[in-house]
């Protein structure tokens, strides 16, 4: 027999890729990774667009003329940030018929251009989706 020990990673280590998660109760949570991605400045805001094509796809633009200010909690210790939109988010979770109190979490891909402005594509991490799908014929007869 041969044992090799396993590491553990604590979360930071982990944490290796832009991430954004939505709680169902309205927050944004955006790592450090993903704050650094967006390189807000001062004066910039977040908006967020949706595909009217495919309601699935999300994406984020960072602007002077976005809704709210995107900030991290304390850039001395840690540069992650957080946003209250509890309307924003409803829709967000609502397109991936996310149900539960677990986060939906996306990764942060590069920027797309598009109508002369970059936007950062949300892509959804498929295991943090908890969907209930209702029965289309109905509750069982016995």
């Amino acid at each position: 027999m041969k044992l090799k020990l396993i590491e553990r990673q604590s979360g930071r280590e982990f944490n290796t890729f832009a991430k954004i998660s939505v709680t169902s109760k309205g927050t944004f949570y955006i790592n450090s990774k993903a704050v650094e991605k967006l390189k807000p400045k001062e004066e910039d805001k977040v908006s967020f667009f949706q595909d009217e094509e495919d309601n699935q796809k999300w994406y984020i633009l960072i602007s002077k003329a976005g809704y709210i200010k995107l900030k991290p909690k304390d850039p001395k210790k840690d540069n992650s940030a957080q946003l209250n939109m509890s309307d924003i988010a409803k829709k967000v979770v609502d397109s991936f018929h996310h149900v539960g109190t677990k986060s939906l979490k996306f990764k942060l891909l590069d920027p797309i251009e598009y109508s002369g402005n970059h936007f950062y594509p949300l892509q959804v991490i498929k295991e943090s989706i908890n969907m209930e799908i209702p029965d289309p014929n109905g509750p069982a007869n016995n």
